[in-house]
């Protein structure tokens, strides 16, 4: 669920914002997953859990289709769309 919401928020840039704006939007977004490591146990321990196991069985690849996916395509296409400006 943070990493969704923080990923919801990376969603309202526009390409028409500035450099400085996008700027913020990764600092706020970098700060919130800082935030969940440092003070959620609960989404630290299903981390540890899944990096743990991810090389002996398919959790791992479960756990990157759930979520960090998603996440990786939407900071790739806003970096994309920033460098094309």
């Amino acid at each position: 669920a943070h990493l969704a919401d923080a990923v919801s928020e990376l969603t309202t840039y526009n390409g028409a914002d500035t450099n400085a704006e996008l700027r913020t939007l990764f600092t706020r977004f970098g700060e919130r997953m800082l935030m969940v490591l440092i003070n959620d146990d609960n989404a630290l321990a299903v981390y540890r859990m899944v990096v743990a196991e991810s090389g002996h069985s398919a959790i791992g690849m479960m756990f990157y289709d759930s979520g960090p996916r998603e996440c990786l395509q939407t900071v790739t296409a806003l970096m994309t769309a920033a460098m094309q400006r």
